[in-house]
């Protein structure tokens, strides 16, 4: 298995690490590692498994307790790709709440939110969510069209997802549910994978 390391030089620890995951995915073990940050767990945890679900068509579910891991393995996502030419289809999500276009909603209760949203999609007066998903449950050729643009950028940080998705009239969390669908690697708060997965 072709080990897909982002940067030119694997450090003494970050290698131990590597064959520690790579034994332990091929046993179908589980792995707990506690190591300090700066270390370069992100960029192990990548170069190993990311050969293995690309080999056997399998995902990986990146979860975080904050915003700004999501950020940390992006960019060794886009290292990797750029290194290898490899094309990697990776969404990053964070909350329903958090992601929606439709102004002042980031102020309300979230169980307020999820109410108000849930009301507005179910009497069809949501024009972001109208705007990517037919009555049917397809997605809208507009959706479609951001859908191939977003994997082919990919892989892209949730808050320009959401930028692009704002202009052009569409629901970011539905997109990226969308998006899922294909993604070889989900990136994701802990508490949206409890709810969603």
């Amino acid at each position: 298995m072709e080990l897909l390391f982002p940067y030119k030089k694997v450090r003494q620890i970050q290698d131990e690490l590597i064959k520690e995951i790579s034994r332990c995915i091929r046993n179908k073990k589980n792995l707990i590692c506690h190591a300090p940050t700066g270390l370069g767990k992100t960029a192990a945890v990548f170069s190993s498994c990311l050969p293995y679900a690309i080999e056997n068509n399998l995902n990986i579910f990146f979860l975080t307790s904050r915003h700004t891991q999501h950020i940390i393995a992006l960019d060794t996502l886009r290292h990797i790709k750029e290194k290898f030419d490899l094309k990697i289809n990776v969404v990053d999500m964070i909350g329903k709440q958090w992601m929606c276009p439709v102004p002042e909603t980031d102020k309300l209760f979230s169980h307020d939110f999820y109410e108000y949203c849930k009301l507005q999609r179910e009497e069809n007066k949501c024009e972001f969510y109208i705007n990517v998903l037919k009555k049917s449950g397809t997605p809208t050729p507009k959706a479609l069209f951001i859908l191939d643009k977003l994997k082919e950028l990919s892989p892209c940080h949730c808050e320009d997802i959401c930028a692009m998705c704002k202009d052009e009239k569409l629901c970011p969390y539905e997109i990226c549910m969308l998006l899922a669908r294909d993604a070889r690697v989900v990136i994701a708060d802990y508490y949206l994978s409890l709810i969603h997965i």
